[in-house]
C-alpha cells in the first residue's frame, strides 16, 4: 500500500526560492545531478568530473587533481577534494571577487557555469571525462593562479605547460597571446582581442603530451549525448556518447576523452597509451 501528500508534510522544506540559473536556461531544473549545487546555491559543493575535481568559489573556479591521492583502507577507497590553496584557481583579471556563480547551460555529462559582475565575466565548461577545462571572457583576461609556486618547464608563448606538487598542467591561450607571472603563482594570458583559455591536466609531464592536449585544446566542447540502442535478440545494449565542439580558432573539431575500464573495454574508439589514475581505477584517453 502507498500513498503520497499533495502538500509539504510538517516540517518539510521545499525547493529554495532563488535558483542560480541565467536567462540561457528555460523550463524546470534538472535535480539529482552532479552539479546540481551549482544551481541551489550561489556556489557550488565540491564536483567530480573524474578526472578532475571542481568547485566554484567567489574567486572563480578552482580546479583539482585527486589522481595521485586516492587513499585505500581494508573497507574503503576514496579520493577527495581538499580546501584551501591546493592546485589552483581559474580567474578573471579584473574581477578579484564575484556575488555568484549560475547554471548556464547543461548537457548529458557537460555543464556550463557563468561568472558575471557588471561587464566582467567568466563563462567556463567542464564535464566527466574531460581533462579540460574552457573559459570564455569579457572585460578582462584569463588568470590562473597556483596555490603555491609551480615549475614552468615548457613555454611556447601562448601554450605552457607547469608541474605544481607532482601534479602537470597545460594552459592553452589563442595564438596571439601570452602568458606572463611574477611569481609563478599568478599566470595571466593577454591577447590582442580574443580572450579565452583552456587548461587540463595532462597525464604526464612531456612535450609529445602538452603537444598533443594544445592541438585540442580551443576545440570547446558545446552539446553532450548520449543514446542508446537495445538488440533483444542478443540481449545487448549498444550506447553511443556523442559530443559537439565549438573551435575557437583552427580546424580542430575533436577533443580528447579519458574513458573509465569498462568504457575502455567495449569502444569502438582507439585509445591512445596516456591514461590517469582515479577512483574508478585507470581512465585511459
Amino acid at each position: 500500500e502507498g500513498s503520497y501528500l499533495t502538500t509539504l508534510p510538517p516540517g518539510g522544506k521545499g525547493p529554495p526560492e532563488t535558483i542560480y540559473t541565467t536567462d540561457r536556461i528555460a523550463g524546470p531544473t534538472p535535480t539529482n545531478r552532479w552539479w546540481s549545487s551549482l544551481a541551489w546555491l550561489p556556489f557550488s559543493e565540491r564536483q567530480f568530473p573524474h578526472p578532475l575535481a571542481v568547485q566554484a568559489e567567489s574567486g572563480g573556479l578552482r580546479v583539482f587533481y585527486p589522481g595521485s591521492r586516492i587513499h585505500v583502507t581494508e573497507k574503503t577507497i576514496f579520493a577527495g577534494m581538499p580546501g584551501g590553496g591546493e592546485d589552483l584557481v581559474l580567474q578573471h583579471s579584473e574581477q578579484a571577487q564575484f556575488p555568484d556563480a549560475r547554471l548556464d547551460a547543461h548537457s548529458d555529462w557537460f555543464v556550463r557555469a557563468r561568472f558575471a559582475a557588471a561587464d566582467r565575466s567568466m563563462t567556463v565548461a567542464y564535464g566527466h571525462g574531460s581533462p579540460y577545462v574552457y573559459a570564455v571572457y569579457e572585460g578582462g583576461f584569463p588568470q590562473v593562479t597556483f596555490g603555491r609556486e609551480v615549475e614552468v618547464w615548457a613555454d611556447h608563448g601562448d601554450t605552457i605547460g607547469v608541474t605544481v606538487d607532482g601534479r602537470h598542467y597545460g594552459l592553452f591561450g589563442p595564438q596571439d597571446s601570452t602568458w606572463s607571472s611574477h611569481d609563478r603563482k599568478r599566470f595571466i594570458n593577454r591577447s590582442s582581442g580574443r580572450r579565452y583559455c583552456s587548461l587540463a591536466v595532462l597525464p604526464e609531464r612531456s612535450p609529445a603530451a602538452l603537444l598533443l592536449f594544445q592541438r585540442h585544446a580551443h576545440a570547446h566542447v558545446v552539446d553532450t549525448r548520449v543514446a542508446w540502442r537495445y538488440d533483444p535478440a542478443t540481449s545487448t545494449v549498444e550506447t553511443t556518447f556523442s559530443y559537439a565542439t565549438m573551435p575557437r580558432e583552427g580546424q580542430e573539431t575533436q577533443t580528447l576523452f579519458a574513458l573509465y575500464p569498462h568504457q575502455c573495454q567495449a569502444t569502438i574508439t582507439s585509445l591512445l597509451d596516456y591514461e590517469y589514475p582515479s577512483i574508478r581505477v585507470f581512465m585511459k584517453l
